[in-house]
């Protein structure tokens, strides 16, 4: 019976695994994941959303976040052009609206995001295009 043996910590290997599982999807539920640096961070780059509509660009947040060393990047056809605020302070809920130059094709926003409750921060960009169906109504 020597093969016994090997699937025996097969079977405890998998059951390990299993419960590593479960309380992973519990921390999940009751929040206790968000310890984890990374996931801190992922959650945070979640609370923040933009979307560019005709020659504006609305950033919206779902908690109170700073925007810190903000740099919102027009494209133009042969241009990059720096718009907007340098710093940001948004509550949740409150949306900011930036007015982009003429032909702009998309925005690169960059920042360093803290949440201004707890404190955490994180390095975010985001590359924002017209919504299709501003750019159908405008062609």
């Amino acid at each position: 019976g020597g093969g016994s043996g090997s699937g025996g910590t097969m079977i405890e290997l998998l059951i390990a695994l299993f419960i590593k599982f479960w309380m992973f999807l519990f921390g999940i539920l009751r929040g206790t994941v968000s310890a984890i640096p990374i996931w801190r961070r992922l959650l945070l780059r979640n609370q923040i959303e933009c979307s560019q509509h005709g020659g504006r660009l609305v950033i919206r947040a779902s908690c109170d976040l700073l925007l810190q060393g903000l740099r919102v990047l027009a494209v133009r056809d042969t241009e990059i052009e720096p718009v907007g605020p340098a710093e940001l302070i948004l509550r949740a809920g409150q949306s900011e609206i930036v007015e982009l130059p003429v032909g702009t094709l998309r925005c690169v926003l960059i920042a360093e995001l803290v949440d201004l409750h707890s404190g955490r921060r994180s390095h975010w960009h985001r590359r924002v295009a017209p919504a299709p169906l501003d750019s159908a109504a405008s062609s």
